[in-house]
């Protein structure tokens, strides 16, 4: 959470940094922002990863029903002359 928060607080920095140089131009403020937040989209992916629980294991059991019959393989329609 620690990285996160810090990783947060640099992709600020750095979009203020871009925001305040009146040489740049439009485009390259939008295009250093985008790059900004994507090293902060990436930490958060990794986060998220890391944090989520583990799967459960399902059993044989665990469907809620019978299972569906087995279908017939598919004929084909065509007419013969």
């Amino acid at each position: 959470m620690r990285r996160l928060d810090e990783e947060s607080h640099t992709a600020g920095l750095r979009i203020t940094t871009y925001a305040k140089d009146p040489a740049n131009s439009v485009h390259q403020l939008v295009t250093g922002s985008r790059r900004a937040l994507a090293d902060l989209s990436a930490t958060r992916a990794r986060w998220h990863h890391a944090t989520r629980p583990a799967p459960a294991i399902r059993t044989p059991a665990a469907h809620a029903g019978p299972r569906p019959p087995p279908t017939s393989p598919a004929t084909t329609a065509r007419n013969t002359r």
